[in-house]
């Protein structure tokens, strides 16, 4: 028990999220439709081949049907695809994690130890954050 204790204490301490400020591309709309299942990520969390990947998958979405309605996704997708990360080479289908600005804001996690022992997996938001915390 003091262990867990010891690594979420050791996480807060580490976690860069304080130093990072909210996108200003994460729309109401998109924290609304998005984020009624997990959290919003905002467009620089991925590059365009991978949100238009995303976007054209609703219908299988990770197992459900997240379609919306076509006006609806035509605003989301041209928020998320005009303001989307840079292609690094990122399979359409790579994780978040595998991306330039997941891995920009998470350096103090790559590698650290203490995160691989506690097998949190690197996918996994609402380990370190909040669902509000991005």
């Amino acid at each position: 028990m003091r262990f867990f204790v010891l690594v979420c204490l050791l996480m807060a301490a580490t976690s860069s999220v304080a130093d990072v400020a909210p996108s200003p591309f994460l729309t109401p709309e998109i924290r609304k439709e998005c984020g009624s299942c997990h959290p919003a990520f905002p467009p620089e969390a991925m590059s365009k081949r991978q949100w238009i990947a995303v976007l054209n998958g609703l219908k299988d979405h990770f197992g459900e049907d997240a379609t919306v309605p076509r006006a609806v996704l035509l605003r989301i997708g041209e928020t998320l695809v005009n303001h989307a990360g840079p292609d690094v080479g990122d399979p359409a289908h790579a994780g978040m994690s595998k991306g330039e600005w997941w891995r920009s804001r998470h350096k103090s996690v790559i590698g650290n130890t203490l995160y691989v022992r506690t097998g949190i997996s690197m996918d996994n938001c609402i380990a370190c954050h909040t669902l509000t915390g991005f």
